[in-house]
């Protein structure tokens, strides 16, 4: 009998990002030099996935083969420079059930401004003319997973929650197609105030900001918390970690990258909750936190699975 597998689906844009690092953020019709420019794969499942792969190529406690991870995209073409680029940046991630449109050969991309002065981002972005997924594809593409894998052990699947009517309507169909015992859907509401959104956290087990099974709210520097709803108010679990990490000795150690954080505070939050689910919530909150804030103190994703499992050996 074929050894029981996990599949942690995520759905979400992929965008090319360039990150111009200033000195502060410049004044209008100014020139102002970048101390650096940086390109990489952004997206924030794309960057989730890439943690969670590096965190469970480390973790000893977890076997990396008894985990597959996923990612539901729209894509450019394959063959395309940037889509070429893309699949290369995330080769523990299975993509084959992402949308490449075809005669599209230009990805979703960001410019981000990173003020050094204020620990600020500034975002501008552009959809590269890529159609957006439907629920419709969606659903036809989970499927294809679901049978393909005949997913013999149990699914996570976690949306960006970028389009309100279209996580929404994915999110019912699911739920009205599987059972919860073995589908477990989480949502992160990065702008809560995105109208639509609390139908999809209604009905999802982990809300990264919002309300219902697990609540998660993260505070940046100060950490976060969540709160884990019981059958009544007395059996609710709450969590919090002000327990950030700095690197030893430098108290006043200088931010270097925020780009990700809060991604990689979900790949945290993800692998406790599918790999270590016994641990209290309390446990998963402040190793999500630890997690996060190494991310801020270097440049990217890479390495912080090792980082982590080093610190802790």
């Amino acid at each position: 009998m074929a050894a029981s597998k996990l599949h942690i689906i995520c759905v979400g844009a992929v965008y090319i990002d360039t990150i111009w690092t200033v000195p502060h953020f410049p004044r209008e019709d100014t020139k102002l030099r970048a101390q650096a420019v940086t390109r990489r794969r952004g997206g924030n499942t794309a960057n989730t996935l890439q943690v969670l792969s590096d965190i469970l190529a480390h973790d000893p406690a977890t076997q990396p083969a008894s985990t597959k991870l996923h990612l539901i995209a729209v894509l450019p073409e394959e063959d395309s420079q940037d889509g070429q680029y893309i699949k290369a940046s995330i080769p523990e991630v299975d993509l084959t059930s992402s949308f490449f449109r075809r005669g599209h050969h230009h990805a979703a991309s960001s410019m981000i401004i990173q003020s050094q002065r204020d620990n600020t981002r500034t975002i501008v972005s552009h959809g590269g003319g890529l159609p957006e997924m439907t629920c419709k594809e969606f659903i036809e593409n989970f499927q294809s997973i679901m049978s393909n894998e005949r997913a013999k052990g149990k699914v996570w699947i976690h949306f960006e929650g970028r389009i309100p009517d279209i996580t929404s309507d994915c999110v019912m169909v699911l739920r009205s197609m599987y059972g919860a015992k073995d589908l477990k859907i989480s949502v992160e509401c990065e702008k809560p105030d995105r109208r639509g959104l609390d139908f999809a956290a209604e009905r999802a087990d982990v809300v990264f900001y919002s309300k219902f099974q697990i609540l998660v709210c993260t505070w940046g520097a100060k950490g976060a918390a969540a709160v884990k709803l019981g059958d009544t108010p007395d059996e609710d679990e709450w969590a919090e970690c002000e327990d950030t990490w700095c690197p030893p000795g430098l108290q006043d150690a200088k931010v270097v990258d925020t780009v990700g954080a809060g991604d990689t505070f979900i790949a945290g939050m993800l692998h406790q909750l599918t790999q270590h689910s016994n641990s209290t919530l309390e446990d998963k909150v402040c190793y999500a936190v630890q997690l996060s804030s190494r991310k801020v103190f270097q440049d990217g994703f890479g390495g912080l699975g090792a980082a982590m499992y080093q610190s802790s050996s």
